[in-house]
C-alpha cells in the first residue's frame, strides 16, 4: 500500500466533515485521483481532473446503480444521478426561469418583496442572519417559483435540513436515513396535494412544467419519477442561495475594507458573490 493510500484509508467521515481541506491538499500534491474507503468514493481534486470527470460521461457516470445516498434517501434516481436520454428529458422539462439569464426577470417580482418582508421582521440588536434572513429568503423564493408558495419558511427549512442527512449519508448510518425518511414522507404527502391541483389545472410553476413540458398531448410524467428530483430541488435549490449569500456576507464582515468598498460601489456586489460562492463548493 502506498503512503497516499495508507493515509486515505485512515481518513474517517468525521475527518471530512470537520475539515476536508488538508485531505484535498494532500491529494492535489500527489497529482492522483484518490479512493477514500470511508465513503466508498474516488476524489478528484485538481482542476484538470475535475473537468475531465465532469465532461467524460462515457468514462465517469453519474449513475451509481442505486447505491448513491441520494437514490437511497430520495427513493429513486434524480436529475443528479441520471445520464443519457432520461436525464436530458427531465432536464428539458425544468423551468426556463432557472437559467441565469432569466433569473433577473423574477428577482424584482418574487425575491425582493420577500427580502423586504424579512428585513421588517428582524429585531433590533443581534440577529442570526443565516436563519432569520438569508435562509428564509432562499426557501420562500424557491417555493414561490417551484409551486409550493403556500408553505412557510420554517417548514421548508426543516425539510432541507432533514433531507440533507440522507443525501450526505455516505457512511450508511441508519439513523440518518431514518431522519430523512420521516421528512420524505411528509414531503410526499404535501406534494400529493400539489400534484392533484396541477394535474387538473396546470400553471407556470416549475412542478407543472416538470409534469407536462415535452410530453405528448394528454400525457404527463409520473409523480414517482419526479419526486426524487423535486426533493433535490427542495434540498439544494432551497439551501444553496441562502448559504452562498451568507458565506459572502461573512467574507465581507471579515474584511472591513472590502465591505466598505461594496457599500460605496454596489457594482462590486457580483464580484463579492462570485468569490463567496467559490469558497463553498459545490454551490
Amino acid at each position: 500500500m502506498s503512503d497516499l493510500q495508507e493515509f486515505l484509508s485512515s481518513v474517517t467521515v468525521a475527518d471530512l466533515e470537520r475539515d476536508p481541506y488538508p485531505i484535498y491538499q494532500r491529494l492535489r500534491e500527489s497529482k492522483e485521483i484518490g479512493y477514500l474507503p470511508c465513503v466508498d468514493l474516488w476524489f478528484a481534486t485538481s482542476w484538470a481532473d475535475v473537468a475531465n470527470v465532469g465532461t467524460e460521461n462515457s468514462i465517469f457516470s453519474a449513475e451509481l446503480g442505486g447505491n448513491s445516498p441520494l437514490d437511497i434517501a430520495f427513493d429513486g434516481p434524480s436529475i443528479l444521478t441520471m445520464e443519457g436520454p432520461h436525464h436530458l428529458a427531465l432536464r428539458q422539462s425544468m423551468d426556463e426561469k432557472y437559467r441565469p439569464k432569466n433569473v433577473s426577470n423574477w428577482i424584482e417580482d418574487v425575491v425582493r418583496p420577500i427580502a423586504r418582508a424579512q428585513v421588517a421582521k428582524l429585531s433590533p440588536g443581534k440577529v442570526d442572519l443565516l436563519s432569520e434572513y438569508f435562509e428564509p429568503i432562499s426557501v420562500l423564493s424557491l417555493g414561490a417559483v417551484l409551486g409550493v408558495g403556500h408553505l412557510d419558511d420554517s417548514t421548508l427549512r426543516r425539510w432541507f435540513y432533514g433531507l440533507r442527512e440522507g443525501a450526505i449519508n455516505y457512511e450508511s448510518s441508519q439513523d440518518r436515513f431514518a431522519e430523512t425518511a420521516i421528512i420524505a414522507r411528509e414531503i410526499d404527502e404535501t406534494m400529493a396535494e400539489v400534484f392533484d391541483r396541477l394535474e387538473g389545472k396546470p400553471d407556470d410553476s416549475t412542478i407543472s412544467h416538470m409534469l407536462f413540458t415535452g410530453m405528448p398531448e394528454g400525457q404527463m410524467r409520473s409523480r414517482a419519477a419526479l419526486m426524487p428530483t423535486i426533493k433535490v430541488m427542495l434540498l439544494g435549490g432551497a439551501q444553496e442561495p441562502g448559504h452562498g449569500a451568507a458565506t459572502t456576507m461573512y467574507g465581507l464582515l471579515s474584511h472591513p475594507d472590502q465591505l466598505a468598498a461594496v457599500l460605496e460601489d454596489a457594482s462590486l456586489i457580483p464580484v463579492a458573490v462570485d468569490e463567496g460562492v467559490r469558497w463553498v463548493s459545490p454551490i
